[in-house]
């Protein structure tokens, strides 16, 4: 009995030893703190789906890493959402960043897609002087209010897409290809050109400049048809299109109709090669989705898999779908531009080594990074779009890539330079001989040159 009770004690003794030297381990660790990040985005659509998933990725690498240092403190990343449902209210989107600022407390918020709803997110973050980063918006408005009040509006931060003043730009670049094939294997030397643009605020810049632009690249606009951004049936305006003798329709589509136009195209056989931008257009699955109608379909992306925009860009998509089980939407990158949204604001953490408002929105002014969809650089305080992405050769320039026969086939940057007539409206120049890795070639659909054949 002896013997059992001064085991006992042994045991009781070395279990206290135990637990008093965990605790002190524990005392005498770093405690790790959370930097709340809130996503804001149309969850219900794969658009905001992804988005999300791209945040939770870099967080997750971000941890995995040892987290951010930041006021002498450890911590880590720790993702919460709200569906913004902006697709079909813009109210509901300010809701949305509202609750996550003030019930889930974000330190900062990530998010938004449609311009309408994002100018409405960037009022609330204003409200609450936190630091809001969209990658998804285009309208210029976003930037000019940080132009205009930049004390009120500084917050506001756009890594990507490029605004639609310069996205009208790149949809330009990214049609020419189709422009000189339809010149120089048709032999049809000033192309009609008809628009089939989304009903949008964020298209107005693109219209007005293509309408400009693109009689000096020696082609006639024919017309401008516009659409809803949640259109069901585009048969119409194709047919109007059609009757009307288009060679190429210009189409910018980022909406849930973007993939009612290209599946109709293709089913009808519209005598006109169709190249623009349509989000939906390469969502996973639309090959399938689509019958495969959506064949020789041209658009502009992000990233995609096969892409060497940046040497992380092959290996994220990689990444992704070991974590989640499927590829990402080929070439839009909702899921690379919000991994790189928050990298860039990893980044600006371990800049400024603080979570300080001001100072971060400082560090972010300073932003060098290179992502999966670009290298990203921000234009500064003073110029007319603070705070927004800088396109250039050298940055951000997204890309064109078309749909031949079930694959995505990137095509344009080409090497060329771009035409005179879109420098002068005040594109940036430096185009020569940018081509980046798994770059092809331009095909026009085959019934578009049947068709027009004998009639020149």
């Amino acid at each position: 009995m002896k013997v059992i009770n001064v085991m006992m004690i042994i045991l009781i003794t070395f279990l206290s030893l135990l637990v008093g030297l965990v605790t002190m381990t524990e005392a005498s660790s770093p405690a790790t703190e959370k930097i709340k990040v809130g996503v804001a985005h149309a969850l219900k659509n794969a658009e905001g789906k992804e988005f999300l998933q791209g945040v939770i990725m870099a967080a997750e690498q971000v941890n995995a890493a040892g987290g951010l240092t930041a006021d002498g403190k450890t911590y880590e990343m720790e993702v919460v959402w709200a569906d913004s449902n902006e697709f079909v209210s813009t109210a509901d989107a300010a809701s949305a960043i509202t609750k996550l600022i003030t019930v889930d407390k974000a330190n900062f918020v990530l998010g938004g897609y449609r311009s309408e709803a994002v100018l409405a997110m960037e009022e609330v973050a204003a409200d609450y002087k936190t630091i809001y980063i969209s990658s998804g918006s285009a309208h210029p408005k976003q930037a000019l209010k940080v132009s205009e009040n930049y004390d009120r509006y500084k917050y506001f931060f756009r890594p990507w897409s490029m605004n639609s003043d310069y996205q009208r730009f790149l949809y330009l670049l990214a049609i020419s290809p189709i422009i000189r094939a339809v010149q120089n294997e048709m032999g049809i030397k000033n192309p009609r050109v008809a628009l089939l643009i989304d009903h949008a605020i964020w298209t107005g810049p693109i219209a007005a400049l293509a309408k400009k632009v693109l009689p000096e690249m020696g082609c006639e606009v024919i017309g401008e048809w516009r659409v809803g951004f949640s259109a069901t049936d585009l048969t119409p305006e194709l047919t109007a299109i059609h009757g009307k003798g288009a060679h190429i329709i210009m189409y910018i589509q980022a909406g849930p109709a973007g993939a009612i136009g290209p599946k109709q195209w293709g089913e009808l056989k519209i005598p006109a090669a169709m190249g623009g931008v349509s989000v939906q257009g390469a969502t996973p699955g639309y090959w399938k989705a689509s019958n495969g109608m959506c064949n020789y379909l041209a658009s502009c992306f992000a990233s995609c898999p096969e892409l060497a925009i940046t040497s992380k860009s092959v290996q994220f998509y990689k990444d992704y779908e070991k974590r989640w089980g499927y590829m990402q939407s080929p070439g839009i990158g909702h899921a690379a531009c919000s991994w790189d949204a928050l990298m860039i604001l990893a980044e600006a953490i371990k800049r400024a080594k603080t979570l300080n408002t001001d100072a971060l929105v400082e560090s972010l002014e300073k932003t060098k990074f290179e992502g999966v969809a670009a290298t990203y650089g921000l234009y500064g305080k003073g110029h007319k779009y603070p705070h927004d992405v800088i396109f250039a050769p050298g940055y951000a320039t997204s890309f064109a890539a078309q749909w031949q026969d079930g694959k995505l086939i990137p095509y344009w940057p080409d090497g060329e330079e771009a035409h005179q007539a879109i420098i002068n409206a005040g594109c940036p120049s430096g185009w020569k001989g940018l081509k980046y890795g798994g770059t092809g070639v331009y095909k026009l659909p085959p019934w578009v040159v049947e068709y027009w054949k004998d009639k020149k």
